[in-house]
Parts: C-alpha cells; structure tokens; sequence
C-alpha cells in the first residue's frame, strides 16, 4: 500500500501545507462507471418476496456505487461521492446504512437507498482506513482498521446521532451541505458499547462521542472480521499474526502465530468459532478459536490471497488474489477446484445467492456461477485437485505444467467500467495532459476546460508526445495525478496564480488581444460558475461598492490586507466565464478541497448549491472569484540586456538591464529595436531603472508601433517595418517566442538573460504598408495609396493609382523616381499575380469594409471553379508571366483565389521545374475559398541555387508562422516543389506544417531524367526547339488534362468528341514549352533537381509535419508509386493517395481535385488540432456531383429512392417537407445492411432542401487503411468529404451546439451487419443518452425507418457462416482485434460490433423507401429530461417504437408502388421525367 497525500487536507495529513489545496477530478466518461480498481464489495438482499437485489461497489476513484441487480442486467441506481481518495471497504449496518472507509483517513456514513447521501463524517485515524466489518445480526457495531495500527470500534447509532452544537465544533457533520443533510437513520438492535481502560479516549472528537479503541498493534491493519452477533472481532496485518477481541471492551482476547507474510483477507462463522485467513504467503488457513490453533492449512494458490468467501455453512470457501485465480475450496475434504481465471487480481468477493461477484484491480466486476447453496454441484463437473500443506506445492504443480482447468470461461454477468488513465504527461503548454489509460488509449485532455480534445486510440504514448512538444515555456502552475483512475489537477496558492498568457493566445474574442489572462483564476471561475450563480440567487445578488458579490458572512471583513494580496487589476472584475475555462456539464468535474471547518469534500461542480463559504472553501479561492485579488506571486519579471550584434555599426539603445513580463514575445523586442533605430523616437517610455513602462497589455508600450495595431485586428508582424533579426547565444530567435521559453531552451544560464539585434543583410525588407483614407473621412483631400514590394533585395515599386478626390478636383499620382509598372488592359488578367505576396491587390481596400466582407462559412453546394480552368489556361498564363522582369524568386497571390474564409490558413506553393507558379491553375478558385493561396514564382533566367530557395521559403514559413502562430501553415509541393517543400518542414520541426507533394522529386536519382542531362547539352538549338511535343512529358498525360471540363453527364459520343475539342485546343499550346522553359533553364532546372533531391533525402528523418503524398500511377517522369510508399515508411506522419490513371502533373489533370483530397484525407484545419465540426467545408456543386453522380451514381440509378415525411399534424406526404428545415435536429433510424441507404438519404436532403447531413458513423471510417501499398480515394475518403464525423458523444454535442441537421445509427455496426432473418429488427442499445443531448440543445428528434435491402441483395453468407470458415475466421478475428472497438462493454447481441464483409447475391434492384415520422421537440423540456431518466428512457422508447411503426408501414404499402421495379422506373424515365419524379405509392 502505497502512501500518497490525499486530495485535501486533512488535520493529521501527512503533508501539511500552510495553504488548503483546492483540486478537481475530470472525466470524459459515464458517470454510471467506475474509472478505477473496485475495492470492495457489498450485497443488501431485498427483504421484500418480489424486492430488488443491489450490489455496493467502492472503488479507487473515490467513489461508491449502487447497482440495482436482475436476473441477466445491473443497473447503476446511485453514486455516493464524498470521499477525496480511494474507498478502501464498505459495510451495511442494517437495512439503510452504507459504511465506508477510505485513504482519506475517515469513515462515512450514507442512506444507503437515498441517491447518495452523505449523513456523517467520521474522523479518528490517523492514517489510511483499509477495512471494516460489521456484525450481520447487531447493525449497531462497525470496526474500522488502517494502516496507523489503530482498531476501533462504533456504535452506529451514538456515532450517528445529531447532538447540539456549539460555535464550530460540528467539523465532523455533513450539514453545511458539502456532504449531505444530518438526518438520522432508524439503526435496530441498539445496545451500548462500554469502555475500559484499553480504550484510548480521543477527546479531539469534538461532537463527545468517543468509539472503542483496540490497542495492540504495532503495524497496519488489512483485515477485520466479526461474527454475526458482534461479540468477537479478528483482526491482521503486517505483524503476520491473528488478533482477537472482544469488540465489547476492545481487550485482546488471544494472539495466533502462522503466516510467514501479511495477512490479508479474514472470514468468521456465524458463531465466532472458526476463523479463515488469506495471507500473502499464498496460504489459507484455518483457526479453531477454541483451541487457539490452526487445524488445516490450504495450499491453492500460487500467490498472495487477497479475498475470501465462505458458504452460509462455513464448508467450502471462495479464494482470490494476485494470481488471477478463483478458488472453491471443500474445507473438510481439502478438496480444491478452479472455478476461473482472470485478467487482473481478484481484491474482494461477495456471495449473491447462487453467484459470486469478483471485484478486481480493473474497473469492472463480474459475476460467476457459484452453486453457493450446494457447491458440491460444481465438484461433479471434475478437474478437482487436492490441496497441499505447504505453499510451495501450488507453485510446482503449477512448473510441472498441471495447472487446473477453469470451470468457466466466461462470467453470468459483467459490470463494464471504464480504462483507468495510468500514464500521463503535462505538455509543456501548460493547458494540456497526455494520457494513456488501461486500455492503450492516448487521449489529450484541455485542463482548462477539463474536456478530452483528441483521442488517438492506441498509439504509442511516447511517440505521440514527441510530437505534440512544443518549445514554450511557462510556469508550472498546476500538478496532475491519476491516482484515482482519472486526472486530479491540484492547484496550490500562491503557485498556481503563476501562469499568465495574453488573450489572443488563448483565441478569446472580443477581449484585447495583449489583455494578460492569468490561468488559475479564469480557471476557478470556470469551475466555480454553477457555484457563483446559484449563490447569486440565494443571496439576491448583494454586493459591495466595488461591484463583488459578498458572502453570507461578509467575506471582505477577513483579515486580507493588500500586504497579503495583490489586486488584478488587468482582469475585468466580473464572473465572466471565457470559452477556454468553460467547463463541460455534460461530465463535469469534482472539487475536491477544504476550507476552515471541517475536512476534505468533494462535489461535482454542478452539484453546488451556492450555500457553501469559507468553512468549505479555501479563503485565497474565495478572494480570488469574489475580489478579484490574487496572492503574492513569485517575481513574473525577466531581466535582459539588449545589445547590438557584434560588428555592428549600430549604438546600443539603452543602459543597463531591461526589465518585462517572462510571457513577452520577441516580435514585441523587435518592435521597440525598429522604433528606436529606424523611426528614431524618443525613449519617452523608458524609465529611470531601465525597466519597460507598463501600457496596453503590459510592458513594452512604446516597443510597439502605436501598439494600436493589436487593437486593429492586425498581426504584429502585419504591422512591422523594416527587417530585424533577434539572437540568442548566435541563434535568430523566433518572433513568437516568450522571453521565458529564450530563458529556457535558448539561454540556458543562470545569469541574466542576453540578446542581440542585426539589420538583416543584404537588403531591408520591407513588408507592405497599404493605407487607404477614406474619401468621406477627409473631404478635400487626395486619398492615397502607396504599395511597396518586397522583391528580395531591393525595393521595386509596382503600382502607380490614380485616384479622384472627394471634392471632385483633378487627380493625384503616387508615382516613383525610376520606371513604374502600369498595368493596362492586356495586363490586368495577370497583373494580380506579380503582386506581392503579402501586397495581393485585394487588399487594396479600407480596413473594415474587408473585415465586412469577409465571410465566416461556405453555403452547402458552393461553386468552386473546378473544371472552369484547364491547362490551356496554364499555357496563356505562363507566357504572359516569363516576360523578363529581372526580378529573383517571388511570391504571388492568383486573382482568381479571391477572399478566403475568416480565419483561414495559409497555403504556400512550391511549382516544378516549369517555375512559373501557375501549377494550380484548376485549383485557384477553391483554394481561394479556405486558404490564403501564395504562389512561388522562380523567372525563367532566375539561378538561384537549391538552397537559396529553401531559405526564401524558409523565411516566408517564420514570417506567417510568428504572425498566426496557432494556425498551421500549409505547403503543397508539385515535384521539384516536393523537395523544396520537404526541406523547409526538416529545417523547421517546431513550426505546425502541413505537407502535400504532388509526384515529389524525391526520386530523381531513379528517373528515366538524370541520364538525358548530357544529351539536353549537347542537343543543337534547332533540333530543340522542333521537340516540344517530346517536352510536353513534364506536363504529364495530355488525355487526362483535356479531359478536365467535360461533363459526366453528357452521352458518351458528346463527351468524346468534347474531349477531341480540347486535345485540338491544347496541342498548339504545347509548342510554348519552349518558350516557358527553354533550353539553358531545363539544364539548369535538371541539375537543380539533382541537387534538390539529395538535399531532401538526407534530412526526412527531421521532418515532424503531418505529409500527404499523391502519387500517380502513369507518371513517366519520376517512380511516383514507388516513392510514395518509401516516404511513407520514412516519415512520421505520412499518408498517401495513388491515383492509377494519372500523369507526372497530376494536379493539372482530371479527375484530381485539390481541395477533395484535402478534405477526404482529413487534412484540413484551421488551427493546431482539427475540429471535425468547426473545420468541415461543406461539398461544393462539382464535388456532389462527383461524389454522387460518378462514384455512387449507379447505385443511385438502381435503388431509386422514394421519400415520405410526416407533417406535425400526423399527415404522411411525398417529399422531405415535413423535416424542420432549421436545426439543431437529429435523424434516428434504421440502419440497412451495409448502410446502404446512406448513399440516397444524404444527396435527398441536398437536392430538396439544400442541407447538408452530418452523419456519426463507425470511427473504422476515419481509421487509415493499413496493408494497402497504394490507397486510392476511396468511399470512406468520399464520407468525409460529405460530413461524416466519428461516432463519439463530444462530436454531437458539437454538431447539436452549431445546429446541425445529424444523422445517427443507435443500431451501429450490429444493425448495418445483421445475420440471415434479422432484416429490420432494431438492436438499440439501453442508453438514452442521445435522448438527453438533443434535450440539452432543444433538438428536433425526427425517428425514420427505410425499407429495401430485400430487393436489391439477399444475404448468402452472415457473420456465423464466415466464423466455420477456417482461415477466414482468422482473418476476421484478427481484423476486429486491431480495429477500434465500440461498446465492448455491453453484453448481448447490441454488443456485438465485429466488422466483415457479408457475402450478397444481388438481386434485379427494387427500390428503396424512406419514411421520416413526425418530428418530436425536445425544446423546453431539457429539466425534464436530463434530471429525470426515466423519462428521457420514456422518449427514447417512443423514438424507438416510431422508427419500427415507419419499418412496418413501409413494408406494407411499398406493395402498391407500380414502379418498385428498376424495368419500370426506367420505362417510366424514358417517357416522361428524370429519376426522382418516377411517382410511388399515394401515402
């Protein structure tokens, strides 16, 4: 047993701290299980003939359960929370009294059959409370034992009785409503327990009532017994031997020697006669109490035995223990038997008539056939062997190979709980933990929010925290445990308050971004919020002059003077809750803590009632949500000198040390350089001592251009000049960098920090300064626009405006000293592109009509260009741009991308050999819709070597990086671009990357190129420019690129001779490949890709970024294939797309859409984690009809789906018009085999009503296919690209919080995969718990049921078939063994998940039939549901009955439908309509 500090404080704690601690225990799982080890058991028999049976589980995350027992099912009817550690043994002291013990070193008392409350505290150890026992016919006697050595015994009705009380002796009772109400309990058999002079009189017990103390141990105690009518009390533990009592007075009556190791498991017959012990020598011994000796010694087990059960007779025994084992044991013929084995070791057993429960160190308890009333039952069944004398004899037995067979296989009956998290991880941001639970599943968990944000399923835990490490650096303002089987966060004043981060890390809107946010304090309002509002309302909202809520007893009167606390004065003064510290209600967390009175309590957070204060509460917590004060802190300050690099020309702008917040960025230190050296101001803010005076946000005001610019909305960097590096011991910092993570990554000293500046060399980089002045703002004056462009080195202007002024006057010309650009007609189609890349000319507009403009969402079914654009389009844009410019390697922003989303990333492109930039000519438009596209363009004479490009990028990837550092950066990669791509996200692990490569260069060295070199060189000029049609092989498959815009639809005559059209369009075009890339540059291009190639290949191993290879299947340039599995096997985190019919330049042919394949391998983000709700892109016109018209278009053809609705008023009509049309609403139906009915119901909706249907679907969809060399875009791809998100209950909370329209499946895999018979039977699992989110949102439940799959297909092979199948049973075990398991807790036919593929005859195709009942409103009833299970089970019932009435109904008018048959649907077609007006049956 090991000792571990419990959660609070109590007043003999091992660890006294000055301060209480306040902690909170998370969870993201039912609250109906235990998380931890079950510790004990206990049954409370029904009294009544037809009485209900229940089960008491204690456990090691802190709390007990009650279970309401039947014959085949266990139902959780009570959680009895109180305890803050774990309970350690429980008993019943009659008919309604539960007592418990636990390592919190206290003792409850509960109402057993009340929903959990708590009716006394009872505090007298001075260590962990490990046992208890209690006398079956006396409920008045309970003895407690623990690891202090002390034994007492309580009489449970003086122990229970309210007594008066004076000022604040009452510690120990529960009524200040943290633990429960004080009523007493009626206890029967009451007599009194009288003392002598061994008892030990601990007069601390401040209610007068003193139990009887057993003095005699040494050592701790594991194990109490007492008989039935409570004369006799047994007692061992690490002193090896057997204590007997006499419970009466608490003197020793006898001590027995035996045990060679701990005893720890104790039994007494009914009578006190004989006595059973379990020791940790492996043995079973028998006591004659009598005789004061052992009379049989039982050698069953091979390892310590830890529990012991015994038949209402005393005849046989049940024994378990660490070696996984449960014995029956005949005590008079010796005879032993297996009754089974298990995966953890058995901790306690309980006899339940003919059945034993066995708790175990996992969190669930099952239950075995026992034959407890006529064991000798079970010895028939044979396997029996003799049990030895001497311990060792199990252990040979066991070496020489004979070990027994177990009776049973497999339990009655299991109570599932959940993993227990036995490894975690605080990441170095200081808001989120790594965990790993019994199960392998690594999940990442917000603290902040106490919410899981990611579960990865079972990865490898280092692994994945090797790549979620960042290299930040803030205090550690929190510790974590999981002792109880969950994640404790601690927080301890005044530590916890040391954590500060500004408001636009965190992403709170409407908050000034350099606001700071201190960490603790948000996150005790979070915690405290249910707390605060209920208190709000019970005292009427009083508050004092400065606007706080006071305390029932006038909190401010505490002796808290300002030398004890500092007021935070940065922080609005309010209760506030901000969306990074809003706590789930759903599964909210426990405080755990204490305040002046008292001892430790836990409670949920939406538990509290508001009545408790600082006798419950910690006074600094109270100080800290009620005053806004927080204590004194640790110094927050970093010190650092500011100097110049060395050789530099430049002075040193200060004397002296410069003072400023840890959490101060670096681009704000570049700021005040670039004031101070190149805008020249005076050092107006500087104080005297050196220090940065205090302003917006904090220090370094003046550092800070105006420091308005973080007001504007603007990055830092979107506002800064010219071009300055900081360094750290000789390495250029990153501009988001905290002065803090320097200090500790960078640093690495002691002494005060040190840092220098330089001017970048070689040029000033300036980035654009676009001003616009509003014409109606300044009537009178010339409004002007001046855009500079950054062209790497030197400063080019490009534009020259000519602008009216507002009073109608002449006109005004920025124009500069040497040739400016006009660009006039011809010029304006690619005019845009030459544009800055940070200077687009859409930004050329006023400041907040952009942010009015800017849209936050896409409409379902939006256009996006695709197949608008062809590479004719390429061609005629490539020319116009390799017009000399002089100019060196620069980035560009297509026109055509137009204004993305709010809040979209980046996406940086890195072209091929051509250079030009324009590789994504087809992809313009959508791209443009959900990133901020910037084309790299290398001119045709261009010579910059391999590595200068990477550095150019380079730059770009840290530019954008430190302006949004929260988002990732995306960089796509066509060929020779691969290795550019590659060789930046190497040079930069640090930086959230995400990759794509189109055919990468990477494998040059094994190109049909490398050795044409030499004959490009020697090629006379004449003879290359007649080959262009022999170069036309870099631009890849000519077929496939002609074939881009032809519509799908068309007869196949049209859409061959539309692709004839566009090959005669395109071939003349191929000649301009000359000109694009003429014969020098290929040279040039060719020996840059050698080079390119081996500078990739050597750094993959550095490369963390998340990668997607598309690779093609027809590339004659490179190995595609090939190199797509090798980069698959080399990096990290890399996932690959083969696309069989395509050329090397694959993203300018058919069939290839960017920003599908982005969506369909789950690519798409918008910050560091991708959120499946916030993050999807609704399907576009081109991609639906892709989607559903190609892939699945035949399928559609043949089942000709027929949709019903029902009205509110009851009435059935044809159409979807009786489906809300506003959400939040959730379809619940039947799921047919192999779902097909997925591929009508969701384009139904998009066709009819423009709505977009989010389905929940099996979380195997968005598994990546393992053992396939080359995966294609495959239908699961195409799920996701159409909504479907992975069935976890945070992912519709989500989708019913935005509103959604969600599709859900409560059969799941079960349904979609039924056996031969099964077709429209439900297998819904007994949860309701979708019933009680969609209360929770007020959501639309709307019950469908579809009829079908009996006339397309008939099952020829089920699951059973395939398990006689030898090899293939295999084979489908071991894919399900490796799949991720749902409901693997249930038990039943609803349980059974296995995934395989039924074998189907398909039939001439029927038709299938849609019926969506009348819609059933959830909103207003959200008390009602939520608070009352039986009701929200009374709705999912209903639900449940309305989709099997929609099945049945269907399945009997589907036989008047004239066109149930496909022959006369198509008749039907040919004569009159397209396919969904082919009419049904009259509803």
């Amino acid at each position: 047993m090991h000792r571990v500090g419990s959660a609070g404080n109590t007043n003999n704690s091992v660890r006294p701290r000055k301060e209480k601690r306040l902690t909170y225990v998370l969870s993201d799982a039912d609250d109906t299980k235990h998380c931890a080890g079950i510790n004990c058991l206990k049954v409370l028999k029904s009294t009544v003939s037809d009485g209900r049976d229940y089960l008491f589980t204690g456990s090691r995350d802190g709390t007990l359960k009650r279970w309401a027992l039947s014959e085949d099912s266990a139902t959780c009817s009570a959680t009895f929370e109180s305890h803050v550690d774990w309970v350690n043994d429980a008993v019943l002291a009659g008919d309604r009294t539960l007592v418990s013990c636990s390592s919190d070193t206290t003792l409850k008392a509960w109402n057993c059959l009340s929903d959990g409350t708590c009716t006394k505290t009872l505090r007298q150890h001075s260590d962990y409370v490990i046992c208890l026992a209690a006398a079956e016919k006396n409920s008045n006697v309970v003895a407690s034992g623990g690891l202090g050595g002390e034994v007492f015994i309580w009489d449970v009705e003086a122990a229970l009785t309210p007594v008066s009380k004076s000022g604040d002796a009452m510690e120990d009772d529960c009524s200040n409503g943290v633990n429960g109400s004080t009523n007493s309990l009626p206890v029967t058999s009451l007599r009194t327990i009288s003392s002598s002079n061994s008892i030990s009189a601990h007069t601390s017990q401040s209610h007068g009532y003193v139990p009887v103390g057993a003095k005699g141990h040494k050592e701790s105690v594991y194990a109490l017994a007492m008989n039935d009518s409570g004369t006799r009390l047994v007692s061992g533990g690490t002193e090896k031997v057997v204590r007997v009592w006499d419970p009466r007075t608490g003197s020793k009556a006898m001590k027995l020697r035996g045990h060679t190791d701990n005893i720890r498991a104790l039994l007494l017959d009914s009578t006190g006669r004989y006595c059973l012990s379990g020791s940790s020598d492996s043995m079973i011994r028998l006591w004659d109490l009598g005789m004061q000796r052992c009379v049989h010694s039982y050698a069953v087990h091979t390892d310590s035995v830890w529990a012991l059960a015994s038949t209402p007779t005393f005849s046989h025994v049940y024994s378990g223990g660490r070696d996984l084992s449960l014995y029956l044991t005949d005590l008079v013929t010796r005879e032993s038997l297996l009754l089974c084995t298990k995966e953890h070791p058995i901790l306690q057993l309980a006899l339940h008539d003919d059945s034993i429960w066995a708790a175990t160190t996992d969190s669930s308890v099952h239950r075995w056939p026992a034959e407890a009333h006529n064991p000798q039952k079970v010895f028939q069944r044979g396997g029996s062997f003799l049990a030895g004398n001497l311990s060792f004899s199990r252990a040979r037995v066991s070496l020489e190979g004979s070990t027994p067979v177990p009776v049973y296989k497999e339990p009655t009956l299991t109570i599932p709980g959940t993993p227990a998290i036995v490894q975690h991880e605080i990441l170095n941001n200081r808001r989120h933990v790594l965990t790993k639970d019994t199960a392998g599943s690594v999940k990442l968990w917000e603290i902040t929010r106490g919410i899981v944000i990611e579960d990865y399923g079972k990865v490898s835990f280092e692994e994945k925290k090797e790549q979620l490490f960042e290299m930040v650096s803030i205090p550690a303002w929190f510790t974590v445990d999981t002792r109880l089987g969950s994640l404790s966060v601690h927080l301890d004043t005044p530590q916890c308050f040391s954590a500060e981060m500004y408001s636009a890390d965190l992403n709170i809107a409407g908050k000034p971004e350099d606001d700071k946010v201190n960490l603790a304090r948000e996150t005790l309002k979070g915690l405290l919020a249910h707390w605060l509002a209920k208190r709000r309302h019970r005292l009427g909202s009083p508050t004092s002059a400065n606007g706080d809520v006071l305390s029932g007893k006038d909190f401010a009167h505490r002796s808290l003077g300002h030398s004890r606390v500092e007021v935070d004065g940065g922080a609005e003064n309010d209760s506030k809750v901000y969306p990074p510290f809003e706590f789930s209600t759903v599964t909210p967390p426990s405080v755990v803590t204490e305040g002046s009175q008292g001892g430790p309590w836990r409670k949920k957070i939406t538990d509290l009632d508001g009545s408790e204060d600082e006798k419950d509460f910690p006074w600094w917590c109270l100080d800290c949500v009620l005053n806004n004060r927080l204590p004194p802190r640790e110094n927050t300050k970093c010190s650092f000198y500011l100097h110049p690099c060395e050789g530099s020309a430049f002075q040193i702008l200060t004397q002296g040390k410069l003072s400023a917040p840890r959490i101060l960025r670096i681009h704000k230190v570049v700021n005040y350089v670039v004031e101070k050296l190149v805008l020249d101001k005076p050092l107006d803010n500087v104080n005297t001592d050196g220090t940065f005076a205090p302003g917006i946000g904090g220090p370094l005001q003046h550092s800070v251009v105006g420091d308005g610019s973080f007001r504007s909305g603007l990055k830092p960097w979107q506002k800064l000049k010219p071009s300055i590096e900081i360094l750290c011991n000789n390495q250029v910092l990153s501009p988001e960098m905290s002065l803090a993570t320097v200090r500790a990554y960078i640093w690495k000293k002691p002494e005060d920090l040190t840092l220098n500046y330089r001017v970048v060399q070689g040029r000033l980089a300036w980035l654009v300064v676009i001003e616009i002045m509003c014409l109606c703002e300044i009537p009178g004056k010339t409004s002007i626009l001046l855009g500079v462009l950054h062209l790497n080195g030197q400063i080019t202007p490009r534009l020259r405006v000519r602008v009216q002024s507002g009073s109608g006057g002449g006109n005004s010309k920025v124009s500069p000293s040497d040739s400016a650009l006009v660009i006039g007609e011809k010029d304006k189609k690619f005019g845009g592109r030459i544009d800055s890349w940070n200077a687009s000319l859409k930004c050329g507009i006023k400041k907040r009509s952009v942010k009015d403009v800017i849209s936050s969402d896409l409409d379902v079914l939006w256009d996006d260009g695709y197949g608008t654009k062809t590479a004719k389009d390429f061609f005629e844009g490539a020319k116009e741009m390799i017009r000399p410019d002089g100019g060196p390697p620069r980035w560009f922003c297509p026109t055509e991308c137009g204004q993305p989303l709010k809040d979209s990333p980046i996406l940086l492109f890195c072209p091929g050999i051509v250079g030009v930039g324009l590789a994504l000519t087809l992809h313009h438009k959508a791209l443009g819709k959900v990133f901020e596209v910037r084309c790299l363009h290398i001119p045709v004479n261009d010579r910059t070597p391999f590595e200068g490009l990477v550095k150019f990028v380079e730059e770009t990837v840290r530019l954008e990086h430190a302006s949004s550092p929260n988002k990732p950066i995306y960089l796509v990669g066509d060929s020779f671009g691969g290795c550019l791509v590659l060789a930046v996200a190497a040079r930069n692990p640090e930086i959230d990357l995400v990759v794509i490569l189109a055919n990468p260069a990477t494998s040059f060295d094994r190109s049909q190129l490398r050795p044409l070199i030499p004959l490009w060189e020697a090629l006379p000029d004449g003879l290359y420019n007649a080959l262009p049609y022999l170069l036309s092989f870099v631009m890849g498959n000519p077929v496939e690129m002609a074939g881009v815009n032809i519509e799908y639809r068309l007869p196949p005559r049209l859409q061959i001779e539309q692709l004839f059209q566009n090959l005669i369009a395109l071939l003349p075009h191929l000649s301009d490949l000359v000109d694009i890339i003429p014969k020098d540059t290929l040279i040039w291009k060719l020996k840059l890709l050698k080079s390119a190639a081996s500078y990739a290949n050597s750094r993959l191993h550095a490369v963390k970024a998340e990668v997607l290879v598309l690779s093609s299947g027809n590339d004659h340039m490179l190995p595609s294939g090939d190199e797509a599995q090798r980069l698959k096997r080399t990096l990290k985190n890399c996932t690959v797309r083969y696309f069989k019919d395509n050329g090397h330049n694959i993203l300018m042919e058919d069939g290839v859409n960017l920003l599908t394949v982005i969506k369909g391998t789950g690519k798409y983000r918008r910050s560091r984690r991708i959120d499946l709700v916030l993050d999807f892109i609704p399907p576009s016109m081109s991609e639906f009809k892709q989607g559903y018209d190609e892939v699945i278009g035949l399928l559609r053809f043949a089942t000709g789906s027929a949709m019903f609705s029902t009205l509110n008023d009851g009435k059935i009509v044809k159409g979807l018009h009786g489906v809300p049309n506003e959400g939040p609403v959730l379809l619940v139906g039947y799921h047919m085999l192999m779902g097909l009915e997925v591929y009508s119901l969701v384009p139904e909706f998009l066709r009819e009503k423009n709505i977009m249907v989010r389905g929940v679907t099996h979380p195997v969809i968005f598994r990546e296919r393992q053992g396939v060399s080359s995966p294609e875009f495959s239908l699961a791809d195409w799920m996701k690209v159409m909504g479907a998100v992975p069935v976890t209950a945070s992912n519709l909370f989500n989708l019913l919080s935005t509103k959604s329209h969600v599709l859900l499946y409560p059969g799941g895999a079960r349904e979609a995969l039924h056996n031969r018979g099964e077709e429209y039977k439900l297998f819904w699992p007994d949860q309701q718990e979708f019933v009680r989110m969609a209360a929770r949102f007020g959501a639309t439940i709307v019950p469908f049921g579809t009829v079908g799959e009996d006339d397309v297909a008939e099952l020829v092979l089920d699951y059973n078939d395939f398990m006689k199948i030898p090899v293939v049973n295999d084979y489908i075990r071991d894919a399900n063994r490796n799949s991720i398991r749902l409901r693997d807790k249930s038990k039943g036919e609803v349980a059974n998940q296995e995934l395989y593929l039924p074998g189907i005859l398909p039939k001439v195709p029927g038709r299938f039939y849609f019926l969506f009942g009348k819609p059933i409103e959830t909103k207003g009833r959200k008390e009602e549901i939520l608070e009352d299970r039986e009701n929200a089970n009374q709705l999912y019932l209903h639900i449940k009955s309305e989709v099997e009435r929609c099945i049945a109904y269907l399945l009997k008018k589907r036989e008047e439908d004239p066109y149930r048959s496909i022959v006369d649907r198509t008749v039907y077609r040919a004569l009159h309509s397209p396919l969904h007006e082919v009419p049904a049956f009259d509803p």
